[in-house]
């Protein structure tokens, strides 16, 4: 299955700053594509909300590239995150954990 024909987002968003996803949560996944200059966090809940996921006040969906030990810093966009370290693992098409803490 390709990334870009099954994923769902925003018509609006050009060509040029789409990111394709594909979002992990449990046994549920979604494919999706973003604004790349969105920022990781606004990010994380939009994909909680994409996949029906409770939206209560203590609830902090953060997201973490697909093995990684770490989560990706919530307060930076996915251009950022592309441009400051390549090493991070995070590329066009790359799978992303949804987490909740």
């Amino acid at each position: 299955m390709r990334l870009k024909a099954k994923a769902t987002g925003n018509a609006s968003i050009d060509m040029a700053d789409r990111l394709y996803l594909s979002v992990v949560w449990q046994d549920k996944s979604l494919a999706v594509f973003i604004n790349k200059n969105s920022s990781i966090g606004n990010a994380a809940t939009r994909f909680s909300t994409m996949l029906h996921l409770s939206q209560l006040p203590d609830k902090v969906y953060r997201l973490r590239i697909q093995g990684a030990d770490e989560s990706l810093p919530s307060n930076k966009s996915f251009d950022e995150q592309l441009a400051a370290d390549n090493s991070s693992g995070l590329f066009n098409g790359c799978t992303l954990e949804l987490l909740c803490k």
